[in-house]
């Protein structure tokens, strides 16, 4: 049963000022949501239509794989901030400290080219493009999308990571 309290019956006011709070993911944290966003890039079918969110989950999947990586062998969460969302320097950050070999320069190039469609670059002059329909999308809509690599090949590097991900025991 609640008690509804009349006004002015033993209440007083309170006021309550919300502050933003810092949450930082673990490495098996990140491996996990990257994984969760694997499995729901690959329920979106491939087909001859274009899928923007294909294309922000798969990114998103491997942004979170490559923090997830990093995590693990301690590097430091400045040098993660500083990278930000940026795919092309979260690879550079991850070839050079956890796996040299790990993918080829095609796949290299490959996320490379989603930097601009999936996070602010200023080469590109656009932000966010996948998530806000930027400028960059809109004329990319018009040409057939013809600068945004093939959804196969990029789910293939993106499975790369996963495999990554589950041979070395970032999650169960």
């Amino acid at each position: 049963m609640i008690d509804i309290m009349e006004p002015g019956e033993n209440s007083k006011e309170v006021v309550v000022i919300p502050e933003p709070i810092m949450v930082d993911l673990s490495p098996y944290a990140m491996a996990v949501f990257s994984s969760d966003l694997d499995v729901a890039a690959k329920s979106i079918e491939s087909s001859n239509r274009f899928s923007a969110a294909k294309y922000f989950l798969i990114c998103l999947s491997i942004e979170l794989a490559l923090k997830s990586a990093l995590l693990n062998i301690n590097i430091p969460k400045s040098e993660l901030k500083s990278a930000g969302h940026n795919l092309g320097k979260l690879l550079d950050e991850f070839i050079k400290h956890v796996e040299s070999q790990f993918i080829t320069v095609a796949e290299d190039g490959l996320i490379r080219q989603m930097v601009g469609f999936y996070d602010y670059d200023k080469e590109f002059g656009d932000s966010k493009g996948l998530v806000y329909c930027g400028t960059n999308m809109k004329s990319q809509a018009l040409q057939a999308y013809k600068d945004l690599p093939d959804i196969k090949k990029l789910e293939k590097v993106h499975d790369k990571f996963q495999n990554h991900l589950k041979g070395n025991g970032y999650y169960l």
